[in-house]
């Protein structure tokens, strides 16, 4: 996999600069907010070198701006409408064997946008594939008759009728006999009462996939996919995000959902070449399969679909066969809250039944570690870790405190970490302050949050994203690649999400292993 794909140098760096003067800020403020020296951001503003994925994500939180402005510049251009003009036109072509849906973009490649306008031409087809996604979609039909398939509904539209529908029910267009031609509209913003989960509900998580897409040529495999985790791979594929897709399972069930969700199939590959007796067999060399592809280097990331946990997992973590990397595997989920000015990391709801093994500090070791690099693959340089517990006062009446204060006085590196913490006192300076907490370099402003067992995060991660409606995107940290554990409640958004966190971990990974060739080569 490549670095990343941006525009000249140059360029981007006269951005950052004039959104951080129209900011009214210091570049000295800039460093020590983002934790860039002063030095390199100098060279990065004079276009001497281009900044990293990690730099971006720093400095666009940093100056509370999106990846796409500083890239492309438009908000430092001050630009308050955009103009496209007839010629100026993107066509974008869909479709698994030739022209099935031509669509001519109406605005200009501005990553601050939340309608996106489309002049879409239909042409006939017989069995037009599926979408479903969290948002909505506005149509007028300019010529031509077309049938619109609103999950189990028909609806029968000529020219001068329009639609207004929720895009989270899986829809499909086709024309009637010749071609059709409308004006689309998507539009993704929330909406106070809107019933589908929005595609992204605020910067944070919209820096994390615009990220995602600047890094280039990175694949994945998937094994004994799902639909739904199809279609998120589909609009990865489409965005860039990935540069290819192994599908790894039964051909004949694979090729049908293939052909409901994927628009080129020039980007997949489907791959059954191994024997299996029955149906157990096929997911447990399914899974061999996955781990063969990583040790291969043909694919950058793995994800699981309709098969057990643990017959995935089995390879994966074979001491002799598997692709760990020396640390326990653990869940690392990456949040945007409300009311939180940055990102979140939750470790480990979902994977460890505890933090420690044995009742030996040294043991939760791995799981922060993961965690720390999970949040430096997010742009967080120096993640500040919260061991939580019921209080912060260590008590021989709450063993699990005392504990607490042991593992935070293990020395992590890239982080500084403190426990015990109660959770109001890792996230809210606000509640640090009413409690009078002093000289704590993490209370109120903790990135990490550690639980001590998996029965609290995951009363955490569920309250926040069913209750809060929190953006959530989760990998699984400690293997040669990152791993997507997909859970039956996770949406379409989410799965999306997933995938552009694993990009960003899986460059973190491609950059370290690079830098411990050459320090092994003595470069």
């Amino acid at each position: 996999m490549s670095e990343f794909s941006m525009p000249e140098t140059r360029l981007v760096g006269k951005n950052i600069r004039t959104v951080r003067e129209h900011k009214k800020l210091e570049i000295s403020q800039v460093s020590a907010r983002s934790s860039i020296p002063e030095e390199e951001l100098n060279q990065i503003e004079n276009g001497l070198r281009d900044p990293s994925i990690s730099e971006l994500l720093k400095i666009a939180t940093t100056l509370d701006t999106s990846i796409g402005i500083l890239v492309m510049g438009k908000e430092a251009e001050n630009l308050k409408k955009m103009v496209v003009r007839s010629q100026e036109r993107i066509p974008v072509t869909f479709g698994k064997t030739g022209k099935k849906t031509r669509y001519e973009s109406l605005s200009a490649d501005e990553g601050n946008r939340h309608m996106e306008p489309f002049l879409v031409e239909i042409f006939p087809e017989k069995d037009p594939a599926w979408s479903s996604y969290p948002g909505e979609e506005f149509h007028y039909v300019l010529s031509g008759d077309i049938i619109l398939h609103l999950d189990n509904e028909k609806l029968e539209l000529k020219a001068g009728d329009a639609v207004y529908f929720d895009s989270s029910v899986p829809h499909r267009m086709q024309s009637r006999e010749n071609t059709a031609k409308i004006i689309s509209v998507v539009y993704r913003a929330p909406r106070k009462n809107f019933t589908a989960k929005p595609m992204f509900r605020s910067r944070k998580m919209d820096n994390i996939i615009q990220a995602a897409r600047l890094i280039k040529n990175t694949s994945m495999g998937m094994v004994c996919p799902d639909v739904s985790s199809m279609v998120a791979i589909n609009r990865a594929l489409e965005e860039g995000i990935l540069e290819k897709a192994y599908f790894i399972g039964c051909r004949d069930t694979i090729h049908r959902m293939v052909k409901r969700t994927i628009n080129n199939v020039n980007r997949v590959e489907i791959v059954d070449d191994y024997p299996a007796e029955n149906l157990e067999m096929e997911h447990i060399n399914a899974a061999d399969y996955g781990v063969r592809l990583v040790k291969e280097g043909k694919i950058q990331m793995l994800m699981k679909g309709n098969i057990n946990t643990a017959t995935f997992s089995r390879p994966v973590t074979h001491p002799r066969y598997g692709i760990g990397n020396g640390r326990r595997l653990s869940l690392v989920c990456t949040f945007d809250l409300p009311n939180v000015d940055r990102l979140i990391f939750l470790t480990d709801p979902g994977v460890n039944p505890s933090l420690l093994r044995h009742e030996k500090p040294e043991s939760a070791r791995d799981i922060i570690e993961n965690a720390v690099f999970a949040a430096r693959a997010m742009g967080v340089s120096y993640p500040k870790v919260a061991i939580l517990d019921a209080n912060e006062v260590p008590s021989t009446n709450v063993p699990s405190t005392l504990m607490a204060r042991k593992i935070a006085a293990m020395p992590i590196e890239n982080a500084v970490v403190e426990g015990p913490l109660s959770y109001d006192l890792s996230l809210y300076e606000d509640a640090v302050r009413k409690k009078r907490l002093k000289n704590s370099a993490v209370a109120g402003k903790a990135d990490i949050l550690v639980v001590p067992r998996i029965e609290g995060g995951n009363f955490i991660y569920k309250s926040w994203v069913m209750t809060s409606g929190a953006e959530v995107a989760n990998i699984v940290i400690g293997a040669r690649v990152p791993i997507i554990l997909t859970s039956r409640s996770d949406n379409q958004s989410t799965k999306f999400l997933n995938i552009c966190a694993g990009v960003l971990n899986a460059q973190l990974i491609h950059k370290e292993n690079i830098s411990n060739e050459k320090s092994g080569s003595g470069a």
